[in-house]
């Protein structure tokens, strides 16, 4: 990828799904030169031409992505072959080998989804005129290999959400909205707290020493300050975001959206939205699933809701 030489900057949004990373998302696609992508790293490019946009018509006939689908840098996009190298490159153990590979020496498959990854991101780049892309595809792996891009200038935010409200969330089985079929299916809570805790180190281990590339935020915050948190993305960017009009303490205006993915209920709202701490778990979950959740997932719980809320204060 030598010949490349423009730069992309991606913010990708990481943690462990059910996370509030979709509506993160929708509110920084509000400031200016922003534009959200939504995940990405789980979308068909293939198939693309079949779905809809989350603005809910055909890509196609979409306005953004009819016109990034014209750039000559999404024509190029081996689109089969991102679908087979997306699952592939997914894998725990694959991500591992190139995780701990100092050298980085890849694979030509490797080199040529990682090419056709940033052909991607240069695309809508370009057809949008922006200066920032997110990404909530929320993917420990994903993000680590948009880290392996070096066309791809990555900013990590790390979106953590109380794990029992995760694990409760991640315990209903979603489904498209007025339909039977399936959206996302029922995980048990023990599963849901052990990935909650792996994805977690991970994403630590993976970015957490990159201190002016990455940067630990709560859903809980987001929801409680959304001014603050955004400020704080901005100011990782080296951004001072001092207008931030469309919010207002709680209530956010929130424009149309042109995710390729994510929640699609938080994708479906727009105009004056008021954030409200989704905490059904301390209503509706059992004692006996509270008390796993909490005795699996406490050493983290501690670093991420004891002691980072004593830094923030101090």
């Amino acid at each position: 990828m030598s010949n490349l030489s423009e730069k992309v900057t991606v913010i990708h949004i990481v943690g462990t799904g059910r996370n509030g990373s979709t509506l993160l998302e929708r509110i920084l696609n509000e400031v200016p030169d922003f534009f959200a992508v939504g995940e990405v790293g789980w979308t068909d490019l293939e198939k693309m031409e079949e779905c809809n946009c989350h603005c809910g018509k055909n890509f196609q006939v979409c306005p953004a992505w009819s016109a990034i689908m014209k750039e000559d840098d999404f024509q190029k996009i081996d689109k089969k072959g991102m679908a087979e190298w997306r699952d592939k490159y997914r894998n725990s153990s694959y991500i591992f080998k190139s995780f701990l590979d100092k050298k980085q020496d890849f694979s030509d498959m490797f080199e040529k989804y990682l090419y056709n990854t940033y052909l991607f991101y240069h695309a809508v780049q370009k057809s949008s005129a922006c200066k920032y892309i997110t990404d909530s595809t929320c993917s420990a792996a994903y993000c680590h290999n948009l880290s392996l891009v070096p066309e791809i200038d990555l900013y990590v935010i790390h979106l953590v959400r109380e794990p029992k409200g995760v694990a409760h969330s991640r315990s209903i089985t979603k489904y498209w909205p007025n339909s039977k079929v399936v959206w996302l299916p029922r995980v048990t809570p023990w599963s849901a707290a052990i990935t909650w805790v792996k994805r977690n180190l991970f994403i630590e281990l993976a970015f957490a020493k990159r201190k002016d590339r990455y940067l630990r935020v709560h859903y809980e915050d987001l929801i409680e300050n959304p001014t603050q948190t955004i400020k704080r993305i901005g100011k990782l960017l080296g951004l001072e975001l001092k207008q931030l009009d469309f919010i207002d303490g709680k209530n956010v205006v929130l424009g149309d959206t042109h995710l390729t993915g994510g929640n699609i209920y938080v994708s479906a709202k727009t105009g004056k939205t008021v954030l409200k701490l989704d905490e059904r778990w301390k209503r509706d979950m059992k004692w006996w699933n509270v008390a796993l959740v909490s005795l699996i997932t406490w050493p983290l719980m501690l670093r991420y809701f004891i002691v980072d809320k004593i830094k923030k204060h101090s």
